[in-house]
């Protein structure tokens, strides 16, 4: 009888231990950081989405659970867009300051939406959740048009790659490289190039040949063969004449150097008199790097009470 008595207790005993290792203690708080980054997307169908990086301190939060959410915006102080999360993905977990982070991507399409454009400077991520709780996270500025890919008459693009030059905080575009070719018998002028953000400007007026293309991070003093201050207030809108050659177009920045790392490329142009325009679609120009240590100074954080 005392063997019997004794291995229930020793069960209860191990029963107990095993209780206690395996049962976490309840949330009390979820830790969020988001990112302010430079979105600038051409969206060309309805299945395309924009991944947005949240950062979560638990991963057995309802936070990251799609459907747990009531409804979603981008906005700021004058717009605010209803958008949809099309999925949310675990990504990897990460350290900041010693405390691990979660990382998940909201994918966000644009199905309900009916517009040509959005265009969102300081954007907040405002996410509603069924249960009646509201996150507003600061992401940076957004730049979307949604439109068809269009290619050039007469026109056409053979070679295309951005110079990337660093700062000890940031990598930058510092200006692309394209090689355009002239289909006609016609003189095409390149009216203007753009990427579709407020806070850089192409700069036509500064644009050069290159006989042999820069290397990826060929320094931009090499290429111009003098200095070039990256930080204007007003460019050279000088159209340029296609002239089937290799050039350097320099980036200006209005405000600051930003970081870039996605974008596409619209180059208005007159051929035979008539206006058009060529989208090409985003491009990873500069490899994603999910770290946190990648994103010091742009990190925001908030704090979820349960």
């Amino acid at each position: 009888m005392r063997k019997v008595f004794s291995f229930i207790v020793i069960g209860f005993i191990v029963v107990g231990f095993l209780l206690i290792y395996y049962i976490e203690e309840p949330i009390t708080q979820v830790n969020i950081l988001s990112i302010d980054k430079h979105y600038t997307r051409l969206i060309t169908t309805d299945e395309e989405t924009l991944s947005i990086p949240l950062y979560f301190s638990s991963d057995k939060s309802f936070l990251t659970e799609a459907s747990a959410i009531d409804s979603c915006f981008f906005k700021n102080d004058y717009n605010r867009f209803q958008v949809d999360i099309s999925e949310i993905r675990y990504g990897e977990a990460y350290y900041d300051n010693d405390q691990l982070f979660y990382l998940y991507l909201f994918d966000i399409s644009f199905n309900s939406l009916s517009i040509d454009l959005i265009d969102i400077e300081e954007a907040t991520f405002e996410i509603n959740y069924l249960n009646g709780d509201t996150l507003n996270l600061s992401i940076g500025d957004i730049f979307l048009r949604f439109s068809e890919i269009t290619t050039g008459l007469d026109i056409d693009i053979y070679r295309m790659y951005t110079v990337v030059n660093s700062t000890d905080e940031i990598d930058y575009v510092c200006g692309l490289v394209i090689g355009l070719e002239n289909l006609s018998n016609k003189d095409i002028y390149i009216n203007s190039i753009e990427i579709g953000s407020s806070l850089v400007m192409v700069d036509l007026g500064n644009v050069v040949t290159v006989n042999e293309p820069p290397r990826y991070n060929e320094s931009i003093e090499n290429i111009l063969l003098e200095e070039y201050d990256f930080l204007k207030s007003d460019f050279d809108e000088t159209p340029y004449l296609v002239a089937n050659e290799l050039i350097f177009v320099p980036f200006g920045y209005f405000e600051t150097l930003i970081e870039l790392k996605r974008f596409p490329i619209y180059i208005e142009y007159t051929d035979n008199n008539n206006d058009y325009e060529y989208l090409i679609d985003d491009f990873v120009f500069i490899s994603e790097n999910y770290s946190l240590e990648a994103y010091n100074g742009q990190l925001q954080e908030y704090i979820y009470y349960y």
